[in-house]
């Protein structure tokens, strides 16, 4: 059915303008279509919600469980209207993540959601108030993530369809026919995208398509967990989705830590655009991380043969050998990630400390009176933020010209050298500002330097010379 609506979708996109044009951070050179997840929902959904009324045993199954699989097909497919309109006019990745947080809070809902895992006999993973919290995170981990290695001809349809397999393997080994049909129709639907994806692509999926498949894979797994607890199916599941399960993670260790940007903004830094940068071609890139994912797959489905501490060793194996790749391929590193961690813990308390001076001295000021009044808690201002020195010259009702200066004794906070800059000061009389001239101590840190001028002079403007003739 997927390949039969390729056509058709591929005209649609061309039609309305919806292709993806090449820009810095992506590798394609010419516009290509990009709503081929148009063909993939509608025949996962289709052919999923077809099968269960073709078949007596389904229909049964499907009655014990009606809110909770009604949940399951009418939220991925809310989601993968979402990834349309974002297809379409571009929403903000806060929009995306808050559809998804909805959208995940109704599975919850609905009764499919993370409340216990089963870790053989060892032990029993109670999670209690933490279940949504903890199904709504994996949620939204696996459909970011999915969007995020969307990067490549191929690979997104291609690791999607390995999960799949696994999930459907899964399901009919803890007896939920259910969700197998829908991971089946799904695994049915990609085949045919690839088809059309596999490089060089004819069609890419969009959000439309990466965000409905990262939605119904986590949600089918949560589905698998909420019936059968055990950590087996949980894990053989976050192994299958691994690649962007951890591609995710350091994105956001990447763009929230280690560059501190907002993490919503996209960049060029995923996992297959390190193997990029290493000389891999695209066809290699896909490959690569198809294999490993197969082969991690292979090595957790192990766990359904083993109990107690042997499942729990192999995991944390493939654990192991998923943060070596990326640790080789230059994704994460443990050591800039604590030392970034350090670096902005430190950069936050001393800011944290210049604003808590800042707002002690904006408070003097606002009962400050006088010239002299106001002067003075300038001058105060400056030595609790470290300045080197300030000068005014102010124009006595004479008309004669006096300068006030201060100017630091000791030399100690000058060791990395100083600025200096001209800010104006409103003054109570009219013509021109006042110009106050600062020389700053530059610091260990040009970034803190900006947030103790951006102080001074936050305090310049709100509490100027002008100010006081309103009191």
């Amino acid at each position: 059915m997927c390949m039969t609506l390729m056509p058709l979708v591929i005209l649609f996109a061309r039609r309305f303008q919806l292709v993806d044009k090449p820009s810095a951070r992506k590798v394609h050179r010419t516009p290509v279509p990009r709503v081929g997840g148009i063909a993939i929902a509608v025949a996962a959904l289709l052919v999923s919600v077809f099968v269960f009324y073709s078949f007596q045993a389904l229909r049964d199954m499907f009655k014990t469980l009606p809110l909770q699989t009604i949940a399951l097909l009418g939220t991925s497919a809310f989601i993968f209207g979402i990834g349309l309109l974002d297809d379409k006019f571009e929403l903000s990745g806060k929009t995306k993540f808050l559809a998804i947080f909805i959208a995940a809070c109704v599975l919850c809902a609905s009764g499919f959601c993370i409340r216990t895992l089963n870790v053989g006999k060892l032990f029993t993973l109670e999670l209690g108030q933490l279940s949504w919290p903890v199904t709504v995170l994996w949620i939204t981990g696996v459909s970011a993530g999915l969007g995020f290695v969307d990067g490549l001809d191929g690979l997104a349809a291609s690791l999607s369809a390995i999960a799949a397999l696994v999930i459907m393997i899964l399901a009919f080994y803890v007896g939920q026919p259910v969700v197998a049909v829908i991971m089946l129709a799904l695994l049915g639907a990609l085949v045919g995208f690839l088809l059309f994806n596999y490089n060089p692509a004819k069609l890419f999926m969009g959000d439309c398509g990466s965000l409905f498949l990262g939605f119904i894979l986590s949600a089918s797994v949560v589905a698998l967990v909420s019936t059968h607890q055990s950590i087996e199916t949980f894990g053989i599941a976050a192994v299958a989705l691994g690649v962007p399960i951890l591609d995710a993670g350091c994105t956001m260790i990447r763009r929230g830590i280690l560059e501190r940007r907002s993490i919503f903004n996209a960049e060029r830094g995923h996992i297959h655009h390190r193997l990029l940068d290493m000389g891999l071609s695209q066809k290699q890139v896909v490959v690569v991380l198809c294999l490993a994912t197969l082969l991690t797959s292979a090595m957790a489905m192990f766990t359904l043969a083993t109990k107690n501490v042997q499942t729990v060793i192999i995991l944390l194996c493939i654990l192991l050998l998923y943060l070596l790749f990326f640790r080789v391929i230059g994704s994460v590193s443990i050591s800039k990630t604590l030392s970034a961690l350090q670096r902005n813990k430190a950069l936050k308390q001393t800011e944290n400390q210049y604003k808590t001076l800042f707002e002690d001295i904006q408070l003097q000021l606002r009962r400050a009176d006088t010239f002299d009044q106001w002067w003075i808690l300038i001058r105060k201002a400056a030595i609790r933020l470290n300045f080197q020195g300030i000068s005014m010259d102010v124009t006595n009702r004479d008309g004669s010209i006096r300068t006030l200066a201060w100017q630091r004794k000791s030399d100690r906070f000058s060791s990395h050298g100083t600025t200096s800059l001209t800010l104006p000061v409103r003054d109570r009389r009219s013509g021109p500002p006042l110009k106050l001239t600062a020389t700053v101590n530059l610091g260990l840190s040009l970034e803190t330097t900006g947030a103790r001028i951006t102080f001074f002079m936050r305090m310049l403007d709100e509490h100027s010379v002008g100010e006081l003739e309103n009191k």
